[in-house]
């Protein structure tokens, strides 16, 4: 009975194998069909892999291209925003120069009265023109005198430079052109004009010094403009005349329309009543100025949308009083546009406004650029994917792509090295003792720059040493940010990068050190040493004023520089040593930079008092003027000796050999102020850079270096620096900031 039972257990095992069986196979069937898991044999084969990878390659290539297109557009939005923000207070800088050459004008205005006193088109016309020419943004130069007798220069659109004169009395004008350095006469007329009625005249009587207008309508033009004014007085107390420098709407219309760094953007001038004073539109300006003759004109009121929306838009901010507005974003018939504006005031103290708009879709140009990025991105991903599945039939290649990568690697962490906060450095100028000197450049807005950098291997000095160059570098950089004059070196920046590295940023200058200039041509005319010597004490007297002595005033620390149009413009380097000589500005808690015995400043060129080691005083750096004036004059310096304490000593106990018996023909008073600074107790010296500057004012009157000397001596100067690499290593730049360090 039991066999059958064996037999039905032992049928049953082999149905369920075979059906095992069965399934196995039905499953490698479906297995062997199934697309994914061929894809996958494919793939496993060499030539599987010549394909899979560049296809994956491919396909994350076309993810990351997508990706940074959709997160670039928003990014490249808010650059684009920083930027105009950037750009607009670029141009705010730029139109406060602009107007900071009022006194700067007047001054030599005024120098032109007192030479001649028989004041007419044909004696100002000459002087006045080349003036006028070199100074943008500038309509006018004009004098009026008591008697009602009235003499102008002006620039028209065209660049042409024209004179008027005019007598109240006769009610007469006569117009002239400037034709080869002559005014010729165009046409006579009737005029009603009076200067004396005009509101420039009475605000410059009304006070002492160099006054604003605020805006008004000039006589003629229909245009509102301002004017720098001031009244001239003889040494008798009696009015010689009123001197102006106007700018009106068209003029500085111009001046801003050039300051555009976007093109289709709009640049405006208003002040703080919005009366509008410049548009960078010149055929709107032209319209509305031209046609509305008598009236100003209210920003709010001009025939321009879009500033007529940003006003608006300002209005309804809840920092509207600050000083830096943007970006704001608003719309025009419902199209986006982006504002910024940014206020500034003048050395007189008077506030404008430059603002600025544009639509939004010109700043978006790089997104659209961004489309055909991405598309090459992602044919750049297959090229990729072709080389890695080169890379994995040669192995043998991998080795040698492998270190080109390297090397690339290596190229781009030099150059990652020379980024700078938002600076790139260029290249070297030179180096010294604490540090570097580079020519940079700001990344956005392509602005030449020179930045000083502190050496790591100063850095890796003990403690105290490392503290005492940090402390000189800050105080260099801090010193001369607060000086503003036009004949200092302007610092932008100062600051630390990621890397602990110390720097500050400065002025590019093109020009010559006044070592360098007379070491290598000689000494130099008289004329033109005092001019020179007149803007050291220009740059001095603000230092002074605020307290700072420089203490190392020498001829390698004066720079001789073309700045713009402006030619023979001195800049005062080096205030690494500067101190104070008010008690009420001495801090407790400031470091020194100098032991009580030890010497500050250049021995050949220190005042005996500060040798002695007391207390330094704005009388030193006159001594060192003189010394420096010494140099110029004669191309020596006052005493000469290898050793120092020699050196110094002479400069205490030894008289100096007298300018007049070392060079013949200088002007009345010239040798003997000279020497005045170079006395050895400073209660002797001239009181003040003040009192300097009067008495040089006094000798160029005599012996004036003029615009024409100027410009033959530079011609001649970038001539000789461009036809020899010997002339521009020793008179370039590369000098000027070797011996800044």
């Amino acid at each position: 009975m039991s066999e059958p039972h064996t037999d039905s257990a032992r049928g049953g095992a082999d149905s369920a194998a075979a059906t095992l069986i069965d399934a196995r196979k039905n499953a490698q069937r479906a297995a062997r069909s199934n697309p994914v898991t061929q894809v996958a044999k494919l793939a496993a084969t060499p030539t599987g892999l010549l394909i899979a990878i560049p296809l994956l390659v491919l396909l994350v290539g076309a993810i990351v291209a997508v990706n940074s297109y959709l997160n670039m557009r928003g990014s490249i939005a808010e650059m684009g925003a920083v930027y105009f923000a950037e750009v607009t207070r670029a141009a705010a800088e730029q139109t406060k120069t602009c107007l900071d050459q009022a006194p700067d004008l007047l001054e030599r205005l005024a120098m032109e009265v007192q030479r001649d006193s028989t004041l007419s088109a044909q004696t100002l016309g000459p002087a006045l023109a080349p003036i006028l020419a070199s100074h943008k943004g500038v309509s006018w130069l004009s004098v009026s005198e008591p008697d009602g007798h009235f003499v102008g220069v002006l620039v028209e659109d065209d660049g042409t430079i024209r004179v008027n004169e005019s007598w109240a009395d006769k009610e007469r004008l006569q117009r002239f052109v400037m034709e080869d350095g002559r005014p010729i006469l165009l046409m006579s007329e009737k005029t009603s004009y009076d200067p004396r009625k005009r509101p420039f005249y009475a605000l410059a009587l009304s006070a002492e010094g160099i006054q604003w207008t605020a805006p008004y309508v000039f006589f003629n033009l229909g245009l509102p403009g301002i004017s720098a004014t001031r009244a001239l007085y003889d040494a008798d107390g009696k009015l010689l005349g009123v001197l102006t420098v106007d700018f009106d709407l068209q003029t500085l219309s111009m001046f801003v329309a050039g300051l555009r760094d976007v093109e289709a953007a709009t640049l405006f001038l208003y002040d703080d009543q919005s009366l509008l004073l410049a548009h960078s539109s010149l055929a709107l300006v032209a319209e509305r100025g031209r046609g509305d003759e008598g009236a100003l004109i209210r920003a709010q009121d001009y025939p321009d949308e879009g500033l007529r929306a940003f006003l608006e838009a300002v209005a309804a901010l809840p920092d509207e009083s600050s000083d830096q507005t943007g970006p704001v974003r608003f719309e025009v018939s419902g199209e986006p546009y982006l504002g910024s504006r940014s206020v500034f005031k003048t050395l007189l103290g008077t506030r404008w406004t430059v603002g600025a708009v544009v639509r939004e879709e010109v700043l978006m140009g790089d997104v659209r650029q961004s489309n055909t990025q991405s598309i090459l991105i992602t044919i750049l991903g297959l090229l990729i994917a072709g080389v890695i599945a080169g890379v994995f039939a040669r192995r043998v290649s991998l080795m040698r792509r492998s270190a080109m990568q390297a090397t690339v690697d290596a190229a781009d962490a030099r150059r990652e090295a020379l980024e700078l906060g938002s600076y790139r450095l260029v290249r070297k100028l030179g180096q010294g003792g604490m540090g570097e000197v580079w020519e940079a450049e700001h990344r956005m807005l392509a602005r030449p720059v020179a930045i000083k950098i502190v050496k790591r291997s100063v850095l890796a000095l003990d403690s105290e040493g490392s503290e005492h160059v940090l402390e000189r570098f800050r105080r260099e950089a801090q010193a001369s940010a607060r000086l503003h004059s036009r004949n200092t070196i302007e610092i932008f920046d100062f600051g630390v990068n990621d890397e602990g590295m110390f720097y500050y940023v400065m002025e590019l200058l093109h020009g010559v050190d006044l070592h360098s200039l007379v070491a290598t041509m000689g000494p130099l005319p008289a004329a033109r040493v005092v001019y020179l010597l007149r803007q050291v004490c220009e740059s001095l007297r603000e230092a002074h004023r605020v307290g700072l002595v420089h203490r190392d005033i020498k001829p390698a620390n004066l720079y001789l520089a073309r700045c713009g149009l402006d030619l023979d413009v001195v800049k005062v380097l080096d205030f690494g040593l500067v101190t104070t000589h008010q008690p009420s500005q001495t801090n407790a808690d400031e470091p020194r930079l100098t032991e009580p015995l030890s010497l500050t400043g250049t021995p050949g060129y220190m005042a005996p008092e500060a040798a002695r080691g007391e207390a330094a005083t704005p009388a030193a750096d006159i001594y060192s003027v003189g010394c420096v004036a010494y140099w110029l004059l004669t191309g020596r310096t006052l005493f000469d000796d290898e050793n120092t304490i020699t050196l110094i000593l002479k400069h205490q106990n030894e008289p100096a050999l007298h300018l007049d018996t070392l060079v013949a023909g200088l002007p009345d008073g010239l040798s003997r102020l000279v020497m005045s600074c170079l006395e050895k107790h400073p209660e002797m010296r001239p009181r003040s850079c003040d009192e300097l500057r009067d008495r040089l004012d006094e000798i160029a009157l005599a012996c004036p270096w003029t615009t024409e000397d100027m410009e033959q001596w530079w011609d001649s100067f970038d001539g000789a620096t461009a036809d020899s690499a010997a002339v521009v290593e020793t008179l370039g730049n590369f000098t000027l900031h070797k011996r800044s360090l």
